[in-house]
């Protein structure tokens, strides 16, 4: 099924190779959605039960995804009201030292940068320091002597922009070994990059569904390790409970927080048209695995990368390189306005922070990236 744009309604000639930035939904996914919402129409006709069934599924193939356990992960809204849940409930020593990479996602950065600034702690920012080497400057940052202490750090994968990798299995145990804690966002990994929170152990990883899973926006997946558990959900919602009815009882003291993670879920999951489509994606994706998505994405990556040596064009160095983001550098920064002229040729990717950013998915083919290349070789020669 890899590779087969039919399941899309992506039409012949157009080149997509802009995952990183929004995925399309496969048309199973929007017949999901069309009969949730035509679900709502008749209200009295829904089933309920079955609507909460549908969540509890979704969130044992997100738990799948990421080798985790069901009752681990919350199913929430958005990766920024993940991030603002870890938070809010985590306290860390005033002074201590938070970490996160420059030029990292506003998600993650602003929220890291207000939740130290509320609890006197240094926000420092680890810069390109060892080029596309983040593994090494991160690792210079927290065993820099004389430095405090890491209290907490947010981490991704692989940088957002450039799709350099980070090797989270070397970094999160020096920061547990000083004490800290880690908040993994996983928006440009899961679902394409194998994850095994099993092994990584992190403390915290959030990941939404409208990139690489293919699914709708207003949802999105936080595991929590089990020592993590017990914070305040961000939100006190009937959902958070557990009882015979717990909606009728208007004593808080009388009602336990649902057990696991479920206690983080954000209010009113059942949106008709989310849940429903965010089930229909996760099974397109869970219909092949990730390393076999990354293999397939990866091959066509290789091409493109292959094919810019002759246009004196460089990209992230391949140790360090991303199966399935190629960010491509010039001798200056290309301008937001090869977007546009991209597109004219029908092929659509980003620039972010001065690199054209091409990020293929399982629609793509082999014809995707020599359109991609050809495109570029005509821009690049005006």
């Amino acid at each position: 099924m890899i590779g087969i744009k039919e399941a899309f309604a992506l039409p012949e000639g157009v080149c997509y190779l802009n995952a990183a930035a929004i995925g399309p939904i496969p048309d199973v996914v929007q017949q999901a959605g069309i009969a949730g919402i035509s679900s709502k129409r008749q209200p009295w006709i829904r089933d309920r039960a079955a609507a909460r069934q549908m969540t509890d599924e979704l969130r044992g193939l997100a738990a799948g995804l990421i080798g985790a356990r069901s009752s681990d992960v919350a199913v929430i809204t958005a990766v920024s009201y993940g991030i603002a849940t870890v938070c809010a409930g985590h306290r860390p020593p005033p002074g201590s030292r938070f970490l996160v990479l420059a030029g990292e996602h506003t998600s993650l950065s602003l929220g890291l940068a207000r939740h130290a600034e509320v609890h006197g702690c240094t926000l420092e920012i680890v810069g390109p320091t060892h080029g596309d080497d983040w593994t090494a400057a991160l690792t210079a940052a927290l065993l820099r002597p004389g430095a405090a202490p890491v209290s907490f750090a947010g981490l991704t994968p692989l940088h957002w922009t450039s799709g350099a990798v980070v090797d989270l299995s070397r970094i999160i145990p020096i920061i547990h070994a000083q004490g800290g804690v880690v908040l993994v966002d996983a928006t440009q990994a899961a679902g394409i990059m194998p994850i095994d929170v099993t092994k990584l152990q992190p403390d915290w990883l959030v990941f939404p569904t409208y990139k690489w899973l293919l699914g709708p926006f207003h949802l999105a997946f936080l595991y929590v390790a089990p020592q993590h558990q017990e914070i305040q959900p961000l939100e006190q919602h009937v959902g958070t409970r557990q009882g015979p009815n717990p909606a009728l009882v208007q004593d808080s003291s009388q009602l336990a927080f649902a057990s696991g993670a479920t206690r983080l879920d954000s209010g009113e999951p059942d949106t008709f048209a989310a849940i429903p489509m965010g089930l229909a994606a996760l099974t397109f994706m869970t219909g092949w695995s990730a390393e076999a998505a990354s293999a397939h994405v990866s091959s066509l990556t290789k091409i493109i990368a292959e094919g810019l040596k002759s246009l004196s064009l460089c990209t992230v160095e391949d140790r360090f390189r991303s199966p399935h983001i190629l960010a491509v550098r010039g001798q200056s920064p290309f301008p937001e306005s090869m977007v546009a002229r991209l597109a004219a040729h029908n092929v659509h990717i980003s620039v972010r922070h001065g690199l054209i950013r091409i990020s293929p998915h399982v629609y793509n083919l082999d014809a995707d990236a020599a359109q991609c290349l050809t495109a570029l070789s005509y821009e690049l020669s005006r």
